[in-house]
């Protein structure tokens, strides 16, 4: 915090060509110094706490304040204030002053006594209007009575425009994330909804992709995922055999073995849940464990023949939790396993089909939590 502001440049000692360069290179650092903390602003809560303490400091004032004031049709809102209530603030928004200085073409001045509610005996305002009428009204007020000058007025009238400028950006990525993130849900909303399609398709498929995404995320937890790693772990699990949709009914439902053709055709079904995922771009770590989901850990899966760590540690995952709930279900060919055989064949094949340690974990994971339906 700087203990100088523009009101304190001037000396009696100082010539009046002196004092008038201080005061110019004074406002001009002022107006740096703002305008690298708006430039730093990551959000609008960050802006206005930054820019209204910076503004109390400049001015030697006890309040100063950010407002939106909307677009006349939406409601206005307090972004930041230091020395104002939040209901104050509020009321700033609908006071004679705000509007005013939503009229005026140039920062304005206001004089009296009780200002704002505060006590406050001068104010100064200044507007920025953005894109779509979009409204902002910064301020600062003082307790005494010195009035604002030149060099004070137009430092406002600098921050404003800068201050308005970096809101509109702000403004815009939060409309883009908003957007995206819209996007993304109706996506997610369509594969979901494919994925129950398939479900009613495929009479083995009822529950599974839940109660393998349940159990996937608790292995992914313990082997450190975290954040986007796990949500794209969970979604991997719901969405691992999407690709199944393109399978004909007969070859899904079929009462038997499958033959070497019909085998084949399956084998491509992580290709295609690939293929379905591929519009999404935020889903690309998805779509990569969903082609290699059936991948071994000797390099004998499909349909990339990848072997040990090659392996997405989503894949591993997701492969030793569809096996252990393939085992330990009923299917239309066969009866399920019991608990115990089927964790018997998980560890048989630790090291050739499945990663060792995702075994060891997964088997950790059963005791400490609940299980999927399995015979006993």
């Amino acid at each position: 915090m700087r203990s100088w502001s523009l009101r304190s440049a001037d000396t009696d000692a100082e010539s009046s060509e002196l004092r008038t360069m201080r005061r110019r290179f004074i406002e001009a650092s002022r107006r740096a110094e703002v305008i690298a903390l708006v430039t730093a602003a990551q959000d609008e809560g960050e802006l206005g706490r930054s820019l209204t303490e910076e503004l109390c400091e400049a001015y030697d004032a006890e309040v100063a304040f950010l407002l939106d004031c909307g677009t006349g049709e939406e409601p206005g809102r307090v972004i930041g204030t230091v020395g104002l209530q939040h209901e104050q603030g509020v009321a700033l928004l609908r006071s004679p002053l705000c509007l005013r200085a939503l009229k005026a073409n140039a920062p304005m001045a206001d004089y009296g006594r009780g200002l704002l509610g505060t006590g406050a005996k001068g104010a100064l305002l200044a507007s920025f209007t953005g894109k779509q009428d979009r409204r902002v009204v910064i301020g600062v007020a003082r307790l005494d009575d010195m009035p604002f000058d030149e060099a004070e007025t137009a430092l406002l009238a600098g921050v404003t425009t800068s201050v308005g400028q970096a809101l509109e950006r702000l403004w815009a990525h939060e409309e883009r994330d908003r957007l995206v993130e819209q996007l993304r849900q109706a996506f997610i909303g369509t594969a979901e909804a494919l994925a129950n399609a398939l479900e009613a398709k495929d009479h083995d498929t009822a529950d599974h992709a839940r109660s393998t995404a349940e159990l996937a995320v608790a292995v992914g937890r313990r082997l450190g995922l975290a954040g986007k790693e796990l949500e794209d772990l969970r979604y991997e699990a719901i969405f691992h055999d999407i690709g199944k949709i393109a399978i004909p009914d007969a070859i899904l439902n079929k009462p038997g073995p499958l033959d070497d053709e019909e085998r084949a055709l399956i084998q491509q079904h992580t290709v295609f849940g690939e293929q379905i995922l591929a519009p999404a771009p935020f889903l690309s770590q998805v779509r990569e464990i969903v082609r290699h989901a059936h991948e071994r850990w000797d390099g004998s899966g499909y349909p990339d023949g990848l072997s040990g760590e090659q392996i997405p540690l989503g894949s591993r995952i997701v492969f030793v939790v569809d096996a252990y709930h393939e085992m330990a279900s009923d299917r239309t060919y066969r009866a399920s396993m019991s608990r115990a055989d089927a964790l018997s064949e998980l560890r048989a094949n630790a090291g050739t089909q499945f990663d060792p340690r995702v075994v060891e974990v997964f088997v950790a994971a059963l005791e400490d939590g609940p299980l999927p339906p399995a015979a006993e």
